[in-house]
């Protein structure tokens, strides 16, 4: 119920971002509220099977599946190594993957010689999307299934309880402005599905419901 916690988890990791970034120059890391988001970049494109990131993190670029695979393990590991030292500890059981215009991985290519399986092995594959700060991209099910379903939370249970809260109309408008009206606000700027007639229509039960 702090209101300052996405602060404070912010500064935490702050020092993980950065440190992922030197250590890996394929990786965009972002925090946002509680969520870290990592961009595994897109390699230079080459005829021959080339590696490329520092020796300690160098990977094949000849295929990208495996090069996926590699990438994951690789920060995720990093991320873990990171996170150590401030108390925190990386969930991969909550984590997904979610990997354009890739429709299957080998398997084998993450394998490890040791019994642990690899963090590969233990991230949620998300083929049709993901959550990246705080918007849902990829197809436009998987968007429309994920806003329609975070709505349908605020219009029928968040906003419901508010209202029958034993307060007057003005603070339970601030409740609503303050508390809930930000994520609808944040989604209708940033939600983009391939007919933009569509886009808009999926506000319409949240603007009944309010």
């Amino acid at each position: 119920g702090d209101v300052l916690a996405p602060l404070w988890y912010c500064i935490g990791v702050r020092s993980i971002l950065d440190n992922l970034a030197t250590h890996h120059p394929l990786i965009e890391a972002y925090g946002f509220i509680d969520n870290m988001d990592l961009l595994i970049l897109k390699p230079p494109l080459t005829d021959d099977v080339e590696t490329v990131g520092p020796p300690q993190f160098a990977v094949p670029t000849s295929n990208m599946a495996n090069y996926i695979v590699h990438m994951t393990n690789q920060t995720t590991s990093l991320v873990q190594d990171l996170a150590q030292p401030t108390g925190s500890q990386l969930q991969l059981p909550k984590c997904s993957l979610y990997a354009p215009n890739i429709t299957s991985f080998d398997q084998s290519a993450s394998s490890s010689s040791s019994s642990a399986p690899d963090p590969f092995h233990l991230i949620h594959l998300s083929p049709n999307g993901t959550i990246v700060l705080g918007t849902p991209i990829g197809s436009d099910e998987f968007v429309r299934s994920t806003v329609l379903g975070t709505l349908d939370k605020l219009g029928l249970d968040i906003l419901n309880k508010i209202i029958n809260l034993p307060l007057n109309i003005q603070d339970k408008l601030i409740l609503i402005r303050s508390c809930i009206s930000t994520v609808p606000m944040h989604l209708a700027r940033t939600v983009s599905l391939r007919c933009g007639s569509e886009t808009s229509d999926l506000f319409c039960s949240w603007d009944q419901a309010l």
